[in-house]
């Protein structure tokens, strides 16, 4: 199935499931569960619901703190969508190249205290990455500023569980457990298909409105 992402482009959705909007707005609705605590993974067999339900999370949260979504999934095309820079350093030239994490975020255009990690010039999705100790580092430092870090990621995804070690706690997409990580804290469950009305804040910017240019004749006579 076809949907629209959040800047009109066309993105595929897996068959029987609702447009990702549903699950932004389910986002919301589990937000008050995670409110006292900073580090969160939001994690499902399809990153892409994930990261929609991430941005719902996000929209809620950020209207009370500064919130980062980082794209551990892989190039999520609801969280590249968020980005509108032609800059493609992310999550992966931070861990390559050693550039801060700071340097790497995106403003989020049309959501006041949201920012995104992109993927990077390459998938962030790696064991390497995923169960760096420097996720435990960034955690400590978002529970110290009293800030909201959501971790999209794929429920299969290599070294989850020592991911899920270093967080408060994950929100299940689509899924009654995680098995790949059988002692991680489930703070909410958002089920498949999610049937919530999508948040009404619109993050795609504003367009200029076209100039009218006066009819030019083809010839001179």
């Amino acid at each position: 199935a076809t949907i629209l992402g959040l800047r009109g482009e066309a993105v595929t959705a897996p068959m029987g499931r609702v447009p990702g909007g549903a699950y932004e707005g389910a986002g919301r609705q589990v937000a008050v569960a995670i409110r006292g605590y900073s580090s969160v993974i939001v994690t499902s067999d399809d990153v892409i619901a994930a990261a929609h339900s991430a941005i719902g999370i996000a929209l809620a949260e950020s209207e009370q703190r500064l919130v980062m979504i980082a794209d551990l999934g892989g190039e999520t095309p609801p969280l590249q969508a968020l980005v509108h820079d032609d800059d493609s350093h992310g999550i992966y030239d931070s861990f390559e190249f050693g550039t801060s994490f700071v340097r790497i975020a995106r403003e989020v255009e049309g959501a006041k205290n949201l920012f995104v990690m992109p993927s990077g010039t390459e998938s962030a999705a790696t064991e390497q990455i995923i169960t760096s100790p420097r996720w435990a580092l960034f955690a400590s430092e978002f529970a110290n500023a009293d800030e909201l870090l959501l971790l999209v990621i794929k429920s299969d995804a290599p070294g989850i569980a020592a991911l899920a070690e270093k967080v408060d706690g994950v929100v299940l997409v689509g899924l009654q457990k995680l098995d790949s990580a059988p002692n991680a804290i489930i703070l909410a469950k958002i089920p498949h298909p999610a049937i919530v009305a999508p948040p009404r804040i619109n993050l795609v910017p504003k367009q200029e409105p076209r100039r009218t240019v006066p009819h030019q004749p083809l010839f001179q006579w």
